[in-house]
């Protein structure tokens, strides 16, 4: 599609006017694929192979890892078509490299594309191509969320530890009452000595106040946790937001545990996406988009399958709060704007929902 490349954009972009996916076996949340750039997990703009030299990818379609340059970048309009019939409709990014492949692009500021998974996508008009590059936030809203074997998650019954848990048991929610656990995720990661963007993240006791965490808390990076926004922020929600514990490092006594060489994270899926308490300060539980589903390897694929973990859906329920990114808790923290809870959560002990809002206002849900 982009045959000149002493040129910004792309020549033919009549290939991209067309439906993608749907129909058995095709469906888009199957085909999902990570891509990695030079930059890792922190910030970077990733360049075009246009004028210049091109920024260098990687990823596997399954036949091996593929290395290969980003070629040109159209913003499009599309319809996306949900594996329950649903449909969105707006500007989407493709990117396309040098072997000839294209991909969509997941934004951070596009979280209904995590909402569920994605039968198929049809594209009706090219906004631009006019495109040298794109802005690489550091990795954090899809990724999969885990505690630690030792946190202490609230349950009817007292804290319990993670590792401790089985599916059926109930654990405590801030919304919801008591929610049974529908799946267990287990993963083992082992790290080099380099520093790696898996490493975990240390909270230490009383980080955010007094018994706020009641004890050291080690989460894994993308795991979110509730923080308060102040009134004059421009993403403020009165009920909180999550945001990634790696963009939390700023705040006294939290930090990156770079020395771990081994750690056991699990991840504890509810029948819906809900703020749980772990020692004492609240966290999310697992957040079913298509990227945690692609996360899974063969084995805890078919078990989630095979257990309808989500009523049916292979991905989706809305977030239980307004996420933010990296970038955005960054920036917040950096200005005040930002901060934890200065109390401890309080659950609901009883199985009725609280009164709140599962639809985000639109000043949030459409935030670019």
């Amino acid at each position: 599609m982009d045959y000149d490349e002493l040129f910004v954009g792309m020549e033919n972009t009549s290939p991209l006017l067309t439906t993608f996916g749907g129909g058995p076996g095709n469906s888009l949340y199957q085909n999902i694929v990570t891509i990695e750039t030079d930059a890792g997990a922190f910030d970077d703009v990733v360049s075009t192979d246009t004028p210049w030299t091109g920024d260098v990818i990687h990823y596997d379609l399954g036949s091996g890892l593929v290395t290969t340059k980003i070629d040109s970048i159209a913003s499009l309009t599309g319809t996306v078509t949900f594996n329950d019939g649903a449909t969105w409709t707006s500007e989407l990014l493709v990117v396309q490299d040098t072997a000839g492949n294209a991909f969509l692009l997941v934004r951070d500021t596009q979280p209904e594309l995590a909402s569920q998974g994605i039968e198929s996508v049809t594209f009706t008009s090219v906004n631009s191509t006019n495109f040298d590059g794109v802005i690489q936030h550091s990795k954090d809203d899809l990724d999969f969320v885990c505690l630690t074997a030792g946190a202490m998650v609230a349950t009817p019954d007292g804290p319990v530890r993670t590792d401790r848990l089985r599916r059926g048991d109930a654990v405590l929610t801030l919304d919801s009452g008591p929610q049974p656990i529908r799946w267990i995720g287990k993963r083992r990661i082992r790290f080099d000595p380099r520093p790696h963007p898996g490493q975990p993240v240390h909270i230490a006791k009383g980080a955010f106040g007094p018994g706020l965490p009641t004890r050291d808390l080690i989460l894994s990076p993308n795991h979110r946790v509730l923080m308060q926004t102040a009134p004059c922020h421009a993403l403020h929600d009165p009920l909180g937001a999550l945001a990634p514990a790696k963009a939390l490092t700023r705040l006294p006594r939290v930090r990156r545990l770079t020395g771990r060489r081994e750690i056991t994270y699990f991840n504890l899926l509810l029948p819906r996406h809900e703020v749980i308490i772990a020692d004492g300060i609240a966290v999310e539980s697992l957040f079913p988009g298509p990227e945690a589903f692609a996360s899974l390897d063969g084995i805890e694929r078919a078990d989630w399958l095979r257990i309808g973990a989500l009523g049916g859906r292979v991905t989706g329920t809305p977030p239980a709060r307004l996420m933010l990114t990296t970038a955005e808790t960054r920036a917040a923290l950096a200005t005040g704007q930002l901060h934890p809870p200065a109390t401890a959560p309080v659950p609901l002990t009883w199985s009725g929902a609280r009164h709140r809002p599962r639809a985000l206002p639109a000043h949030l849900a459409n935030r670019a």
